[in-house]
């Protein structure tokens, strides 16, 4: 995909920044809230520092239960505001456990401030004496190779199959060809080389694959997502014109997102109808998996919805 005009790391640093309000310890404001949900949005780019901070402010809101105002989980909450699956969530605490400075803050431990986001994500599942090989000049691909080795080492060290066991498959074999013998079923005997070109003769031959033509997503196509209350409040009141998606459809430039606004999990009947004018996969960071998708106007409507649990 050709690099966009379209800057993710433009659009976050151009939107307004709350201030802090002072409270009690202890005590969690709305404001709070709104400040750790805008951190986390702002902070969607690919960078050690940044992922440290968004896996705190995640714990932060898990703690606090203030999501449940509107979504039935963590989880829920992080993929109707961000699109985040359960598994980048998952990824962000755990970087946030085993980076940050006493394993819940926001700064990154110092011995980790070389190391990009992807090599920590690779190193979580590195054991702590693997960890030590680990140099912050090391490819992704090299980090991965230690885990490999590991792995290889560990099935070389599983017992292997004794004698007598294979001594009794060799029985079976055997005792399966008497049998088809005694019903007459002549078993057929491979010859050095295949001759003639029957469609017999050829079935050792690895087939090619049939070529099978590219299709194009088509310009006029109206896909349809989920979202939260308070992501569609943005839309409607004019602060938002941009989503950070994940790539479920191959989107184009044309193409009809239906926004479908769930509140606790169930749809609410309110839609929002929007066009692709921009789209980019290659923006300040964006995670792999993900686009930034811009559009100029938008169209309020409502639905008929069925009274089940999504």
């Amino acid at each position: 995909m050709a690099k966009s005009k379209f800057n993710l790391e433009e659009v976050f640093n151009n939107r307004p920044i709350k201030k802090v309000e002072t409270q009690v310890e202890g005590q969690i404001t709305l404001q709070d809230w709104l400040i750790w949900k805008e951190d986390i949005r702002n902070r969607l780019q690919e960078t050690a520092e940044n992922f440290v901070v968004i896996g705190y402010r995640l714990k932060q809101i898990r703690d606090s239960r203030m999501f449940e105002k509107e979504y039935p989980s963590l989880n829920d909450f992080a993929y109707h505001e961000y699109n985040l699956s359960k598994s980048v969530v998952s990824r962000f605490i755990k970087i946030n456990n085993r980076y940050s400075k006493n394993g819940n803050s926001m700064e990154l431990k110092d011995e980790y401030k070389e190391y990009g986001y992807s090599q920590l994500q690779e190193m979580l599942s590195l054991t702590q004496e693997e960890e030590e090989e680990v140099t912050p000049e090391m490819t992704v691909r090299e980090i991965r190779q230690i885990k490999e080795s590991r792995n290889k080492k560990e099935e070389a060290e599983l017992p292997t199959e004794d004698a007598p066991e294979e001594t009794l498959d060799s029985e079976e074999s055997e005792e399966s060809n008497e049998d088809k013998t005694a019903a007459g079923i002549k078993e057929k005997v491979a010859t050095s080389q295949p001759k003639g070109r029957d469609s017999d003769d050829d079935c050792w031959k690895e087939k090619k694959p049939e070529s099978k033509p590219i299709e194009l997503p088509k310009k006029d196509a109206v896909y349809r997502e989920k979202a939260g209350v308070s992501l569609l409040k943005e839309i409607t009141e004019g602060s938002r014109r941009y989503l950070v998606t994940k790539m479920r459809h191959k989107y184009r430039v044309g193409n009809t997102l239906i926004l479908q606004e769930h509140d606790k999990g169930m749809p609410t009947g309110n839609i929002v109808k929007i066009q692709i004018a921009h789209m980019t996969d290659d923006s300040g960071g964006i995670l792999p998996g993900y686009c930034v998708i811009g559009f100029l106007d938008f169209v309020i409507d409502k639905e008929d919805v069925e009274n089940e649990v999504i």
